[in-house]
């Protein structure tokens, strides 16, 4: 049983982990080069706000991931997932193999087949 409660509570940081990877990568994050603004004076993003910058040589995107990190993750769970699969299963055939305990009969029943 210790063995399966390791699984599950690695099964969930690997979760939390995996979730807190997809936030963050799945913002846009702007990025802006060759910008030479005024250093008091910061870039504001969103639909009512434009960029007007001047020098050619500047460039403006967003970052995207594409690195395998998170598919890493993602296996990492699914290997967990398959163990806890076994050891449920080890367990359940353990239940079974079980030898079946007879029902102790009470002491009335007992004595009604002593009288016959």
């Amino acid at each position: 049983m210790l063995d399966l409660a390791k699984v599950n509570i690695s099964h969930f940081r690997s979760e939390v982990d995996l979730e807190h990877g997809t936030h963050f990568t799945a913002l846009p994050t702007p990025y802006v080069t060759g910008y030479q603004g005024e250093s008091s004076e910061k870039l504001k993003i969103g639909s009512t706000a434009v960029w007007v910058i001047n020098d050619p040589s500047a460039k403006v995107g967003f970052l995207e991931f594409s690195g395998a990190g998170l598919s890493t993750l993602e296996n990492r769970i699914a290997v967990k997932e398959k163990k806890d699969v076994d050891f449920r299963r080890t367990l359940a055939t353990r239940r079974e193999k079980r030898p079946q305990k007879r029902p102790k009969r009470c002491k009335c029943e007992r004595a009604a087949k002593m009288r016959y």
